[in-house]
């Protein structure tokens, strides 16, 4: 039984990252798909905030129309948009909505295990790594006696 599970541990991001690939296909209008396993990013660069809304609405389209296809589940409420930028004034730029569901932007995303911040700095990522190196620290002390 254990055999069976560490094969489904390992086949689930193989499977997810082929399902993954046909949306990798669909990159346009210099909008990047990247992924692994069930984590898909979309990344799209330009200046004006009002043309990365379009792209981005477009974008959040397209991914519907195919998940349409294809049948997987996307949970809106788990999808993060973060503007990773040094502007502070992003008044043209809009929230896009998918299935009726309006995506709401965020300061910080999780990616494959870094943080990312939309001020584009690593002072959260760092404190995360550092905080997690204490943790292990103090629970190797504790198991190890004084």
């Amino acid at each position: 039984m254990a055999e069976a599970c560490s094969q489904g541990s390992i086949l689930l991001p193989l499977l997810s990252s082929l399902v993954v690939e046909e949306l990798k296909g669909h990159n346009e209008n210099d909008c990047y798909t990247l992924g692994y396993a069930n984590d898909t990013t979309i990344l799209i660069s330009r200046k004006f905030p009002n043309t990365v809304s379009e792209l981005l609405q477009e974008t959040v389209r397209m991914v519907q129309q195919w998940c349409d296809r294809t049948q997987p589940s996307i949970k809106p409420q788990k999808m993060m948009i973060v503007p990773f930028t040094k502007k502070r004034d992003l008044r043209g730029l809009k929230e896009p909505t998918l299935s009726g569901h309006t995506l709401h932007l965020t300061t910080k995303v999780k990616y494959i295990g870094l943080i990312l911040v939309w001020e584009l700095t690593w002072n959260v990522q760092l404190k995360n790594v550092i905080n997690m190196a204490y943790r292990a620290f103090w629970t190797c002390k504790g198991t190890s006696g004084k």
